[in-house]
């Protein structure tokens, strides 16, 4: 197989050379043939020379005498072909008999051949050609260390995913969890500004600002310097240049066309990372909100590289004088067009206007995208690089047939159950499992809610929620989905109002289910460590499935698993009683922590003892009237996790102030010369 491999890498590496070769060579006789009159005007000379029979014996004789081997001589003919193809198409048949006829008519050129016109094909002019072929050779080096540039963008992804994959594999597969505490400490878990990471940061109370952990900055660190490297790598200007003789030409050529390959490059990288559908999220374990970090970097650095091109193309242009004659050519319009998109996409993209209007962001945001892939496709469709376009495309027609294809997977249009409780602003969503639905641990769906008397655009959103499967608590209902909501603002603030005003508080809603998403490469590894779960609010129906997965088959072992609840309203334990319970009756610690300001709000003496359990007692409340200290709790967890010298895996989830308070005591609890391996699986809300 090794062998196969090496076999078409060098066959692949031929084929290039050769090409390459044909390339310089075609170009350099044609070059060369032109400082000779072969009786064509400046205004016809295209058509001119393809059907003069003296310039064709010319340059394919030029392609005989310099081409060192029969496949290059093939390639250099038919690049030559090529050229007239718009004129007259030439077989490499047809080529070889324009030499052979023109072989017996061969002479060498003399001086008075560039003034006065040429009757009979010429030979190679050696001094002129070889100036040629090193212009153009420097031509296409720097052609190609642009397009390697380009690629050397797409291959830092790529070595990004493979890193994340051994990791995610390691851990997953074979239980290993090779990255130390110490690594954890300073690179993986904390921001890069203070512990603000889900909060948003507002500078002087108005600009905000996301900060993203220092691993994931350092990634987008290196990834710009490598950009700007790449821009500024070998430029091999050589002078005097036939066509560009001013160096500042050349120069501003090299760089708009490097800038341009390596912007076009990253679009499938753009398209990939920001969709819903991305493949690589189960294969590396990278979260959707980590690939949308990644998504916005790379798409700001193929804008930026976008306007290196623009600016440099305009001003080359206007030096020049010709900017007027290249704004008359569809495809320079195009470009601008597509820059243009470009500038609105990013403006608009920031978190001030998206959160100003999210569904205004959304509707422009996907139109402006589709008429991005139209302008690049005017722009690029005489000039090459189709396929960085094409794969844009595909990207994008792949992830809306993948939403389509799960949505009928799951059958289609759906009835599910909304209800709630009189003093609760949760929604509990029930739904029969489609057939095909896989459930996973961490997986979330997609609603489109459909109603008649909601305002036209819901209809059209689609919202995530985490999938929590009840099938060991309701043996009656055993393909049952359920979800729990928040109401907020939009169209879940609208399901609570007709929840609450239903009979029983119950009421049933059409829907579209997309999903399921979040779905990660199996879990192989048996969990040998203690578990420590701690969610704030509707972050327990997160955190609950990871328990659910470790504690549904008996183990021999002891391992002490602790389930912590921080909640400011006590009617939330209604709707989420009997999952406590469940975890409590398989030796789970369950803690449920009272944040509010007074145990006596209930109205009852039951909030400091506890809901009833029919076999194994009750579940105390704590009433702190104060927030955790989350910082103590969790050294207290990690210094009992070293007495039983069993490692330890803190899950959490709640609201963004939450997450980073806790990430921030975990950084800050992590000691690099602990014995035993402490991570941090973060469910967030936040993307």
């Amino acid at each position: 197989m090794i062998r196969i491999r090496v076999l078409f890498c060098l066959f692949i590496s031929f084929i290039a050379v050769v090409q390459s070769s044909a390339t310089i060579i075609s170009s350099s006789c044609v070059s060369q043939a032109s400082l000779y009159q072969f009786g064509c005007s400046s205004s016809r000379t295209l058509s001119c020379y393809c059907n003069n029979v003296n310039w064709l014996g010319s340059v394919t004789a030029c392609a005989y005498e310099n081409s060192k081997s029969n496949k290059t001589l093939d390639s250099t003919l038919m690049k030559l072909a090529a050229q007239c193809s718009s004129i007259k198409v030439y077989t490499l048949e047809d080529m070889k008999k324009i030499y052979l006829n023109a072989s017996n008519y061969l002479r060498a050129p003399v001086k008075s051949d560039t003034k006065l016109v040429v009757n009979q094909p010429l030979t190679a002019n050696e001094t002129a050609y070889h100036y040629y072929y090193e212009v153009s050779y420097g031509t296409h080096l720097n052609l190609m260390r642009s397009q390697w540039c380009a690629w050397g963008l797409v291959f830092f992804w790529v070595v990004v995913l493979a890193v994340a994959t051994v990791f995610n594999i390691m851990k997953r597969i074979f239980g290993k969890s090779i990255v130390p505490n110490s690594i954890k400490k300073s690179l993986i878990y904390p921001s890069v500004y203070k512990d603000y990471h889900e909060r948003t940061f507002y500078l002087w109370k108005r600009l905000p600002f996301n900060f993203p952990t220092r691993g994931r900055g350092l990634v987008v660190l290196v990834f710009v310097i490598l950009t700007i490297l790449s821009l500024n790598f070998g430029h091999n200007i050589k002078l005097p240049h036939p066509y560009d003789r001013p160096r500042w030409r050349r120069s501003m050529a090299f760089v708009s066309r490097r800038a341009d390959l390596m912007s076009v490059a990253l679009f499938p990288i753009v398209y990939l990372f920001g969709i819903r559908n991305n493949p690589f999220i189960p294969i590396t374990g990278i979260s959707f909100s980590a690939f949308n970090y990644y998504h916005k970097w790379s798409a700001y650095v193929c804008f930026m590289l976008a306007v290196v091109h623009s600016i440099v193309m305009t001003a080359s242009g206007v030096k020049r004088g010709v900017f007027q004659a290249l704004v008359r050519k569809l495809y320079f319009r195009w470009g601008i067009v597509a820059t243009i998109l470009m500038s609105v996409i990013i403006f608009q993209s920031e978190k001030v206007f998206r959160n100003k209007g999210y569904e205004i962001f959304l509707l422009i945001h996907k139109a402006m995208n589709i008429m991005f892939i139209i302008a690049m496709y005017y722009h690029c469709h005489t000039l090459g690089w189709m396929g960085w376009i094409w794969s844009m495309a595909g990207i994008l027609c792949f992830d809306r047939f993948s939403r389509i294809v799960r949505i009928v997977m799951n059958g289609g249009l759906k009835t599910a159950t909304l209800s709630t409780t009189a003093d609760s602003n949760v929604i509990k969503i029930s739904v029969k499992k489609p057939k095909f639905f896989k459930y996973q641990v961490g997986a979330f769906a997609y609603m489109y809610f459909l109603s008649p008397k909601s305002a036209w655009f819901y209809s059209f959103q689609s919202h995530p929620f985490t999938v929590l499967s009840e099938r060991h608590r309701d043996p009656n209902n055993p393909d049952q989905l359920t979800m729990y909501v928040k109401a907020n603002k939009g169209i879940t603030r609208v399901l609570l109002s007709k929840v609450l005003s239903a009979p029983n508080h119950t009421v049933d809603c059409k829907i579209f289910l997309e999903g399921p998403y979040g779905v990660t490469v199996p879990h192989i590894a048996k969990i040998k460590r203690n578990l420590v779960g701690v969610a704030a609010g509707l972050g327990v129906a997160a955190i609950y499935p990871h328990f659910v997965e470790c504690l549904r088959l008996p183990s021999t072992e002891q391992f002490q698993h602790k389930f912590y609840w921080i909640i400011n309203d006590l009617s939330h334990r209604e709707w989420f009683e009997n999952e406590l319970q469940w975890l409590k009756e398989r030796n789970c610690e369950v803690s449920v922590i009272f944040t509010g300001s007074s145990c006596e709000d209930t109205n009852s003496d039951e909030s400091t003892k506890g809901f009833d359990d029919k076999e194994d007692g009750k579940i105390t409340v704590r009433c702190l009237n104060k927030r955790p200290d989350l910082e103590e709790l969790v050294r207290s967890e990690i210094k009992l996790s070293e007495l039983d010298n069993n490692n330890v895996t803190f899950y959490s989830c709640g609201p963004a102030t939450f997450n980073d308070d806790f990430r921030h005591a975990v950084v800050q609890g992590l000691d690099s010369s602990s014995k035993i391996d402490v991570e941090l699986e973060e469910e967030s809300f936040t993307w």
